[in-house]
């Protein structure tokens, strides 16, 4: 019943390196007082991990197949840096913005919380890209658009993707955003600013 060893499968390098460092000391184990649902659960509780399977086989092998978060988008917390998956959680820190150019940039306190809202307001804000440079979360409520020409777009608290829409059919119809203006409210219903 003794289990000598485990293979982490589907885990990148530094991953694999964290959960056989958190693994380190439990084995060699027998299998009959290893808990594997409490296994399971530690080993999940790592920020890259979002899915893991745990299977004995007859050669004393502990098998864990593991499922990665896949980063959505980065965040910056301070002067932190962090990926992070469609659920908010951090994944790992990044090094520097460059390093994920490919991913939408979220700022501010409370951004993590509100993924999947931030990724709807970039993906109607695609007649801007690649002008959209980051998304900031405002006094943990309300989302700010900024462009890569140093124009803010403030959205409301309440429905900002309805609102941003509005901003963006303004636009297509009177070039609202070719004008001179630094910075278009839309916070209020029916009234840009």
């Amino acid at each position: 019943f003794a289990i000598t060893e485990a293979r982490i499968l589907g885990a990148a390098p530094e991953t694999t390196a964290q959960l056989t460092a958190q693994l380190d000391g439990l084995l060699p184990a027998s299998a009959l007082p290893l808990d594997l649902a409490t296994l399971r659960t530690s080993l999940e509780a790592r920020p890259p991990v979002q899915d893991v399977t745990l299977a004995r086989d007859t050669a004393a092998t502990l098998t864990i197949a593991v499922t990665e978060r896949v980063p959505t988008a980065l965040w910056r917390e301070g002067d932190t840096l962090h990926l992070i998956g469609a659920d908010g959680a951090v994944i790992r820190e990044a090094a520097a913005r460059s390093d994920r150019p490919d991913l939408p940039l979220l700022l501010g306190t409370g951004a993590e919380a509100h993924v999947p809202q931030a990724l709807s307001l970039m993906a109607a804000a695609a007649p801007f890209n690649p002008n959209v440079v980051a998304l900031s979360r405002v006094g943990e409520r309300r989302w700010t658009l900024h462009l890569a020409d140093g124009r803010d777009i403030l959205l409301p608290e309440t429905d900002p993707l309805a609102a941003l829409r509005h901003g963006l059919a303004l636009h297509a119809t009177g070039e609202l955003l070719d004008r001179d203006i630094t910075l278009l409210a839309l916070r209020a219903p029916g009234q840009p600013i």
